[in-house]
């Protein structure tokens, strides 16, 4: 079972993604929901795929990337989600 700790360094992670999402969605309008519940888990893999190739390359500066694409991954996912169940 997850410590509370684990679940608050959970949230907090969450609550990055969140933020990114506030502040991107005030500029697109919730652009998101034109796209299909593939094309926002396509648009995930390619995050992720590219995270892996820093990764596998030992980029040195793989840590700050992906810290920076993590919130992207994060909502792209919550988006199929969201319209898998019908938004």
């Amino acid at each position: 079972m997850a410590t509370k700790q684990e679940l608050v360094t959970h949230k907090e992670v969450y609550d990055r993604a969140q933020a990114v999402y506030q502040e991107r969605d005030a500029v697109r309008e919730g652009l998101w929901k034109d796209y299909s519940a593939r094309d926002q888990l396509v648009a995930a893999k390619i995050k992720i795929d590219r995270c892996i190739s820093l990764l596998d390359k030992r980029h040195p500066d793989a840590d700050e990337h992906i810290l920076s694409e993590t919130p992207d991954i994060i909502n792209y996912t919550i988006f199929a989600e969201r319209k898998i169940n019908g938004e």
